[in-house]
C-alpha cells in the first residue's frame, strides 16, 4: 500500500467518525487525522531519504567494481604475460643446463674447449 492510498483512507475514516460523533469528538476525530497525515508525511520523507542514500551508496559501489573489474583484468594480463615469460625462462636454462653437461666425450667438442669440468686423473704418487 502506498502513502498515497494510506491518506485517502485516513480521509474516508475522519469523515466517517465525524459524521458518527458528536462536535466535541469531531474536533478530536480531526486532531488524530491530522497527526497521522503529519506522521505519514514524516514516515515518506524519511523513507525518501533512505531511497536517496541508497541510491548514492550503489553508486559508489557500482564505481568501486567497475575499478576493481579494471584492476583484475590488468593483474589477469600481467599473470599470462608472467606465465610466458616464465615458461621461456625455463627453456633457456633447460638448454644452457644441457650445454654446460657437454664435453669432448659426448658431443663434438674438440677436447681442448673442455672447461675446467674435466674428469680427474689418479696421479701416480711418485
Amino acid at each position: 500500500m502506498d502513502f498515497d492510498e494510506l491518506k485517502k483512507q485516513i480521509a474516508n475514516l475522519t469523515e466517517e467518525l465525524k459524521s458518527r460523533c458528536s462536535p466535541e469528538t469531531s474536533v478530536l476525530v480531526e486532531s488524530l487525522s491530522f497527526m497521522l497525515n503529519m506522521m505519514l508525511k514524516m514516515q515518506q520523507a524519511s523513507l525518501s531519504e533512505q531511497l536517496e542514500n541508497q541510491t548514492r551508496q550503489n553508486e559508489r559501489l557500482s564505481e568501486q567494481l567497475k575499478n576493481l573489474t579494471k584492476q583484475l583484468e590488468a593483474q589477469i594480463k600481467l599473470n599470462e604475460r608472467l606465465v610466458a615469460t616464465i615458461e621461456d625462462l625455463q627453456l633457456t636454462i633447460k638448454d644452457l643446463k644441457r650445454q654446460l653437461g657437454q664435453n669432448s666425450k659426448n658431443s663434438s667438442k674438440p677436447p681442448s674447449k673442455d672447461d675446467f669440468n674435466k674428469p680427474s686423473r689418479n696421479k701416480s704418487l711418485r
